[in-house]
C-alpha cells in the first residue's frame, strides 16, 4: 500500500490542534489483512489513553468521501476522481504528500492525481464552482455575533486564501510544472516568479495568511481544543487586525474568484426579446433564423442549473459586445453560433469567458468583421488559452504535434494583429509584428529538421513582403535557401524537407503558403544554391526583373549578406532594352476593370508603386537602405531632383491603399485584393470607415487615378530619354 497526507498535514501545515487527513491506496483490491492493519494504525493513532491521543484522523477526504471504501485500489483512485470527481477535490489534491508504502505504486498515483488536478488547458470551470462553495460556506458558517469571527471560515480568511492560491495553481500548473508545490508559501512565492498575479497582493496574502494561523493557533492553544472563532472580548486587538485585513483579502481574492452577484438576464418573453435584439442591430432574418440555433446549444453539465446561468451571463455579454463593436452584426451572431456549438461540452469555456469580458470583445470585434479569422477561432475553441496569454509553447519531442503548435502560433499570432489592428490601424506595426513571427517560426522549423537531419540549419533568405517585412493578412513567403559550400544530398533533402513540412495540411491549414518563383534561373531552378552562386548570378545572369525583386532580399540571420546581395543587383546598369522588357512586363501584370479596382493590381496600384521605387534604385545605380518598399520610397523622396517630384504623395496613397488592402484581406471570405462594391467584404470596410460602398469605390479610383499620374511622371518604365 501507499499512504498519502492530505489538507494542513500534507502541506506540511499543521495547527497545534489539527486533525490529519490521510488516505491508503494499495495496488489491487485492498485484503482482509491490510484492511486490518489501516484500522489499527487509525485506532493506534486516535484513540484517548491516559495520556490523551496522538491525532485525530480523518478519511473522508478519500476517493469516493465518507461512505466509501477505507483503502481505495489504484483503478478505484482514478476511475473516481476521472469520473465523479469535483472541483473541490481537484483542490484537496494539490497537497497530496507522499508519506510511507510502496514508492512505485506512490509515484503512479502522485502522477495521476497531477494529471487529475493540472490540466493542460485552461479551466476557469473552477471559479464558477468557488464562487458558489465560498457563498455556501459563508452562509453556513456567518456568526450571528457582531462580535465574534471564524478565522477559518468567514470572508477573507484562512479558506479564503487557501482557495486562492490553489486556485491559481490550478489554472496555470497545468502549463507551467513548477507551480505544483502543496506548500502555501512556496506556491505562491512560484506564483509571483511566474508573474501569474499581482506580487504585492501575493506578498500580503502569505504574510497575512500566516498572521491569521497565529491568531488560529492561539485561540486553539488557549481553549486547548479545535476552534476557529475569533471573540472581540478575548482578543480586542487581534479581532480588529483580523477585521482589517479580512476586507482587503476578500477584495484581492474576489479578483479571481469573483462575488456573487446578481447579473442582468436576457429577456425572457418573446416581445422584449425581439426588441432588445433589434436594439443591438441584428437584422429580422438573424434574430428569426440564427437566434433560435444559438440559444438551443446548452452547456452539458453534471451542475445544469449553474451552467445555465452562465451562459445566460456570457451571452448577454457577448450580445452587448457585438453591438457595440462589430461591424457586420449578422456575421457575428452566426459566428457566435458556431463558437458556442464548438465548446457546449465545454462548461469551462463558459466560466473563463465570464472572467475575462476583454477576450469577450476581442472575440466579438474578430466575429463582427472577419469571417477568415474569426471563423478559425469559432471552431477551434482551445486557441482561447493562447489568445488570452498572447503566447503559444512551441514545445514538443513529436514532429506532427510540434507542427501543429506552429499553426496555432502563426493563427493567433494574425488574431492578435487583428484585433490590434482594428483598433489602432498601425500598419508599420502589424507588418512587423507578421514578420517577426514568420522568422522565428521558420527558423524554429529550420532548427528542428536540420537537427533530425544531423546536419546544419540552412540559411533562408526571405524576399518580397517577408523580405521587407511587410507581411500582411493571409501573405505568403517568398524565399530560396542558401549555404556556405556546394550543398550535400542530406542538405537538399532538408530543403524539401521544410518546404513540405510548411506547406502541408494540417488541423488549421498549412503553417504558410509559399512562393519558390524568384529562385535563380527562374521556377524551374534550384531552391537551394551557394552564396557565392547566388551572388554571382545576380552579377552576371540575372533578368532585370529578377534584380528587381532581389533588391527586397533580406537574410534573416546576417543582415551584412543583404545588403551584398542588393549591391550586386546594382552591378550592371539598365539599358534601354531592359527598361523596355519592364515595362512589357508591368502591362501584362496589371488590369484595369470597370466594375471592381483591384487594390494590388490596378494601374496605380501597390504593385506599380512598389515595383517604381525598385527599378528606381536599378535605374541610378543608388544602393538602398532597406528592403522596406515604404523606407525605399522615403529613400527616393530625400534626394531633392526633379524626377523625385510627388514621391512623399506617393508613399501617403502607399500607405492608404495597403492599409485598406489589408482591411480587405480580412474582411473578405477569401483572400482577395480587389475592392468589389457589391461584396460583403467590401461593405464591412466601408461600414468601418462609416462609408457607402459606391463612396469608398470612388475615392480608391480618384487614390489610383492620382497615383497612374505621378508615376507617368517619375516611372523609368515610362518616362524616355
Amino acid at each position: 500500500m501507499a499512504v498519502f497526507a492530505l489538507g494542513k498535514w500534507g502541506a506540511e501545515e499543521l495547527n497545534l490542534s489539527s486533525d490529519i487527513d490521510v488516505i491508503f491506496v494499495s495496488h489491487d483490491s485492498p485484503t482482509a489483512e491490510q484492511l486490518k492493519k489501516t484500522r489499527e494504525f487509525i485506532r493506534l493513532l486516535s484513540e484517548s489513553t491516559a495520556w490523551g491521543f496522538a491525532y485525530r484522523v480523518d478519511t473522508d477526504l478519500k476517493p469516493g468521501g465518507r461512505l466509501s471504501p477505507l483503502i481505495s485500489s489504484e483503478k478505484q483512485f482514478e476511475d473516481y476522481y476521472w469520473s465523479f470527481g469535483a472541483t473541490w477535490e481537484r483542490l484537496a489534491l494539490v497537497r497530496l504528500r507522499f508519506i510511507d508504502g510502496d514508492q512505485a505504486l506512490a509515484d503512479r498515483i502522485s502522477e495521476m492525481a497531477a494529471r487529475y488536478s493540472f490540466r493542460k488547458f485552461l479551466d476557469y470551470s473552477l471559479l464558477e464552482d468557488l464562487r458558489h462553495l465560498r457563498s455556501k460556506i459563508h452562509q453556513h458558517y456567518a456568526e450571528p455575533d457582531p462580535d465574534a469571527r471564524n478565522v477559518k471560515l468567514a470572508p477573507g480568511g484562512i479558506r479564503d486564501i487557501e482557495l486562492f492560491i490553489h486556485a491559481l495553481q490550478i489554472i496555470h500548473g497545468g502549463r507551467q510544472p513548477e507551480l505544483r508545490t502543496h506548500s502555501t508559501t512556496v506556491a505562491a512565492q512560484r506564483l509571483k516568479a511566474a508573474q501569474r498575479f499581482k506580487e504585492a497582493d501575493l506578498d500580503f496574502l502569505v504574510k497575512t495568511y500566516w498572521q491569521f494561523r497565529q491568531i488560529e493557533n492561539t485561540i486553539q492553544a488557549q481553549n486547548d481544543q479545535q476552534t476557529h472563532t475569533l471573540s472581540r472580548p478575548q482578543a480586542n486587538e487581534d479581532f480588529d487586525f483580523f477585521f482589517e485585513n479580512s476586507r482587503r483579502v476578500e477584495d484581492i481574492v474576489e479578483q479571481v474568484l469573483g462575488r456573487p452577484s446578481a447579473h442582468q438576464q436576457i429577456p425572457q418573453e418573446q416581445g422584449p426579446l425581439q426588441d432588445w435584439l433589434k436594439n443591438a442591430g441584428f437584422s429580422s432574418r438573424a434574430i428569426e433564423t440564427l437566434w433560435p440555433e444559438l440559444t438551443k446549444v446548452a452547456a452539458e453539465s453534471s451542475r445544469t442549473f449553474q451552467d445555465d446561468e452562465l451562459r445566460g451571463r456570457v451571452l448577454r455579454l457577448f450580445i452587448e459586445s457585438i453591438q457595440e463593436n462589430a461591424i457586420d452584426k449578422d456575421l457575428a451572431l452566426a459566428l457566435l453560433t458556431d463558437f458556442f456549438k464548438s465548446i457546449r461540452v465545454k462548461s469551462s469555456f463558459f466560466s473563463l469567458l465570464a472572467h475575462e469580458e476583454r477576450l469577450i470583445k476581442e472575440l466579438a470585434l474578430l466575429f463582427g468583421c472577419s469571417p477568415y479569422l474569426g471563423g478559425v477561432i469559432a471552431n477551434r475553441p482551445e486557441l482561447l488559452d493562447s489568445l488570452l496569454f498572447r503566447t503559444t509553447n512551441i514545445e514538443s519531442d513529436s514532429l506532427d504535434v510540434y507542427l501543429e503548435l506552429l499553426t496555432e502560433r502563426r493563427l493567433i499570432s494574425e488574431t492578435i494583429a487583428a484585433n490590434q489592428y482594428l483598433l489602432n490601424r498601425d500598419l508599420r506595426f502589424l507588418s512587423e509584428n507578421l514578420s517577426t513571427t514568420a522568422d522565428e517560426i521558420c527558423l524554429g522549423l529550420m532548427k528542428k529538421l536540420a537537427r533530425e537531419a544531423l546536419c546544419s540549419p540552412l540559411q533562408i533568405l526571405a524576399l518580397g513582403k517577408w523580405g521587407g517585412r511587410e507581411l500582411g493578412f493571409r501573405s505568403d513567403l517568398d524565399f530560396i535557401f542558401l549555404s556556405d559550400n556546394e550543398p550535400s544530398e542530406a542538405e537538399q533533402r532538408l530543403a524539401r524537407r521544410f518546404v513540405s513540412r510548411l506547406t502541408e495540411k494540417h488541423r488549421g491549414g498549412a503553417i504558410y503558403p509559399i512562393d519558390l518563383r524568384l529562385r535563380p534561373s527562374g521556377k524551374a531552378g534550384p531552391m537551394l544554391v551557394t552564396r557565392a552562386a547566388l551572388i554571382d548570378y545576380l552579377n552576371v545572369r540575372a533578368e532585370p526583373w529578377e534584380r528587381q525583386s532581389y533588391l527586397r532580399a533580406r537574410h534573416l540571420t546576417d543582415s551584412a549578406f543583404s545588403d551584398y546581395a542588393r549591391q550586386a543587383c546594382l552591378s550592371r546598369p539598365l539599358t534601354e532594352s531592359d527598361l523596355k522588357s519592364l515595362t512589357h512586363i508591368r502591362e501584362q501584370l496589371l488590369k484595369d476593370t470597370g466594375e471592381t479596382i483591384d487594390i494590388k493590381y490596378s494601374p496605380g496600384g501597390l504593385i506599380d508603386i512598389e515595383f517604381f521605387s525598385q527599378i528606381y534604385f536599378l535605374n541610378h545605380q543608388i544602393l538602398p537602405s532597406t528592403a522596406n518598399s515604404s523606407q525605399l520610397l522615403q529613400q527616393i523622396s530625400s534626394r531633392p531632383l526633379p524626377e523625385t517630384k510627388g514621391v512623399s504623395r506617393l508613399a501617403s496613397i502607399m500607405r492608404e491603399l495597403r492599409g485598406l488592402e489589408q482591411f480587405l484581406q480580412l474582411f473578405e471570405e477569401h483572400a482577395s485584393s480587389a475592392f468589389d462594391p457589391r461584396s460583403n467584404g467590401a461593405l464591412r470596410v466601408a461600414q468601418l470607415f462609416k462609408q457607402e460602398p459606391e463612396e469608398l469605390f470612388a475615392h480608391l479610383k480618384n487614390l489610383l487615378r492620382e497615383s497612374d499620374e505621378i508615376l507617368k511622371n517619375i516611372d523609368p518604365r515610362r518616362v524616355r530619354k
